[in-house]
């Protein structure tokens, strides 16, 4: 029996570290987007608005661009999301088993 359950505490560890592994992997993605976007934005905010009107019309583009890769990049938030939903249940489960 002893040797059993060694086996399922070392197979649970595999899971743990996978598990995360995973939520890492997502938060480090999320994070490289968040600062390459954070340079992006700050670019635009620092550009003196334009007057002329097709001067005017790039910078709503560039934007409107801005926006769309924000927007874009809403899978990166989600699939944090779910890692971290997936963690905290490997958890929440793991304390309910841990006391039988």
């Amino acid at each position: 029996m002893h040797i059993v359950v060694t086996y399922l505490q070392v197979d649970n560890l595999n899971n743990v570290s996978e598990t995360q592994r995973q939520f890492n992997e997502a938060c480090d993605r999320l994070e490289s987007w968040l600062q390459m976007a954070e340079k992006n934005l700050g670019a635009l905010k620092r550009e003196p608005i334009k007057t002329d009107h097709l001067g005017l019309q790039e910078q709503l583009d560039r934007v409107k661009d801005f926006t769309n890769a924000v927007m874009a990049q809403e899978k990166l938030i989600d699939d944090l999301r779910v890692q971290g939903d997936i963690y905290y249940c490997f958890f929440t489960t793991q304390s309910l088993t841990d006391g039988l």
